[in-house]
């Protein structure tokens, strides 16, 4: 069975507070670092994505549900539509999809990709 980290996505903001009442300035540390590791992924674009195994920005296993609870919340913060991160679908690996501002985006095609109307 493949490993499955669904389970540690942000579901609610209240989870960050937990975290900042529990660790104070140390989890907002922490999530200062995951801020800037997301930041300095490689960007590829929508049709050729490079793909980041998760496992290589987190440094200690046991800190891997704070890491996902802070890149949900970076990617909330964060994303547009010409610039974005996202998990595959079972939290293991991570992507930075930069577009080239000279380069005409077709939006109609990334909706199509999504099923969006």
């Amino acid at each position: 069975m493949e490993p499955d980290n669904r389970i540690y996505r942000l579901t609610d903001k209240k989870e960050i507070d937990a975290f900042v009442e529990q660790y104070g300035s140390k989890f907002l540390q922490f999530k200062a670092d995951v801020y800037t590791r997301l930041k300095g992924l490689p960007s590829g674009t929508f049709f050729k994505p490079v793909w980041i195994d998760i496992f290589t920005l987190v440094k200690k296993e046991h800190l891997l549900s704070a890491f996902i609870k802070c890149a949900c919340l970076f990617m909330l913060e964060n994303n547009t539509i010409k610039e974005f991160w996202e998990f595959d679908d079972y939290y293991l690996h991570i992507r930075h999809i930069k577009e080239d501002p000279e380069k005409e985006i077709n939006y109609s095609a990334i909706q199509r990709w999504y099923g969006k109307k």
